[in-house]
């Protein structure tokens, strides 16, 4: 990388501006945030197909994630001096250049910038291209940043609303399961004894073979989101409640990794995710509803496991007589 260091008069800045003015019309784009953002719901109206709508709300997501990265590197304690802050753009989640792009349509509209040398008038390619990296970003007015954030909000939770509204997810009766904690009590016999009316399970986490004692022998693929999943509610049983809470499931299965929250936009594939987890364990295992339970996301396993609860023998002594 090449620093080129130009130095001019304290006024060039003025002067420079006329001569903009009057010959040429190259200057740095006017803001243009509120009026795109006008005709951007204009068209959202205008969309009848929820797969070209679920695009249009891809493209404005990355412009979310960046100011809301910038916003929780603010000071509120400072609001009237300049804020230098930095962002590491790899933990995004965007794909590349998307943050770069952002960045500079953020300079555009005057609510960040790049350092300036308060030395002299010098221009230096360096600060620009630490900006555009996430480093270096100069919030001159919190006040302002703040106010563009509610704008970005705003109108993110209008595109959420209008796809609620336009296209309203199919509730499927079948697939979320609305039991107590409690399972209904019924009674197994095994050795001749009553043990539980819970499924008795025999299970290599390693493996992923097992079997669902008197029901069926199955095996997870290993590395499946089935296999973590079902290896993690395993693991519990004997304990307190065998159950992992939705977002849990979520991380376990891979859907999304552990640092990262859940995505409103994603909402619809996260319950499709949970819904084939659910349906692959209860068809290698042969476990119903009751068994293996969804609610609302969460999964709950009312089963017990055979080594922690071995069939109790009993011996039969011969007597002579």
């Amino acid at each position: 990388m090449i620093d080129l260091d130009l130095w001019f008069p304290e006024d060039f800045d003025k002067k420079y501006e006329k001569y903009l003015e009057k010959n040429s019309d190259s200057k740095i784009p006017e803001p243009f945030f509120d009026e795109r953002l006008e005709n951007e719901r204009k068209h959202l109206l205008s969309i009848t197909n929820e797969e070209d709508f679920k695009h249009e709300m891809e493209k404005w997501r990355p412009l979310k994630v960046v100011v809301d990265a910038i916003y929780k590197e603010l000071s509120p304690f400072l609001p009237g001096d300049a804020q230098i802050i930095k962002i590491d753009l790899s933990k995004l989640g965007l794909v590349d250049k998307q943050a770069s792009h952002i960045l500079m349509m953020l300079a555009y509209e005057r609510i960040c910038r790049w350092k300036i040398s308060k030395s002299s008038a010098v221009i230096s390619t360096e600060s620009i291209h630490e900006y555009l990296g996430g480093d270096g970003i100069v919030v001159s007015d919190y006040g302002k940043f703040q106010e563009f954030r509610n704008k970005v909000n705003d109108f993110y939770k209008f595109m959420e609303d209008q796809k609620e509204q336009k296209f309203p997810p199919i509730k499927k009766t079948d697939t979320v399961v609305d039991t107590p904690e409690e399972p209904v009590k019924r009674t197994m016999v095994w050795g001749g004894e009553t043990v539980s009316d819970l499924p008795l399970i025999d299970y290599n986490e390693a493996t992923g073979k097992g079997e669902v004692v008197g029901k069926k022998e199955f095996k997870f693929k290993d590395g499946s989101p089935e296999y973590k999943v079902f290896n993690v509610l395993y693991s519990k049983l004997g304990k307190k409640v065998a159950k992992l809470e939705r977002q849990d499931v979520l991380i376990t299965g891979e859907f999304y990794k552990d640092y990262e929250q859940p995505d409103l936009a994603k909402k619809t594939l996260e319950t499709n995710f949970i819904n084939d987890i659910a349906k692959n364990i209860r068809e290698k295992t042969g476990l119903n509803t009751k068994e293996l339970v969804m609610n609302n996301g969460s999964l709950t396993l009312l089963a017990l496991r055979q080594d922690k609860n071995p069939p109790k023998v009993t011996k039969y002594v011969p007597v002579w007589g």
